[in-house]
């Protein structure tokens, strides 16, 4: 019973934290990795954006350079936050490693792409 009764606390603690969000208060595993994936989420719909928006102003030919430029650093982006949260690996801080890299290097390129558009 008691058992229960602190598993059903600790579940409203949990949903009282996703309420609010609030990502510098985030300390457990689950917590961090959804703030993660939240930065991530936004990073990338950002990056989309920036994107659509240069590639709209360049003429066919460069906006072939940069559809195979984006190609090319998806596939480092990837490789690169594999490596860095292999620091890790096993453990329950690799997907939050990942994530972390993930948005860390979208954000940056999206800055990237941001001081190509006129």
């Amino acid at each position: 019973m008691v058992a229960l009764i602190a598993i059903c606390w600790l579940g409203i603690q949990e949903n009282a934290w996703a309420a609010n969000q609030d990502c510098t208060q985030a300390v457990s595993s689950a917590e961090m990795l959804t703030c993660a994936n939240q930065r991530y989420e936004a990073a990338d719909a950002e990056l989309n954006r920036i994107y659509q928006q240069l590639a709209s102003q360049l003429p066919q030919q460069r906006r072939g350079q940069l559809k195979a430029a984006q190609k090319a650093w998806i596939v480092f982006r990837d490789q690169n936050a594999a490596f860095v949260a292999g620091a890790a690996e096993g453990g329950t801080q690799y997907p939050i490693l990942q994530v972390s890299e993930l948005a860390e290097m979208t954000e940056q390129r999206t800055q990237q792409l941001q001081a190509h558009i006129q």
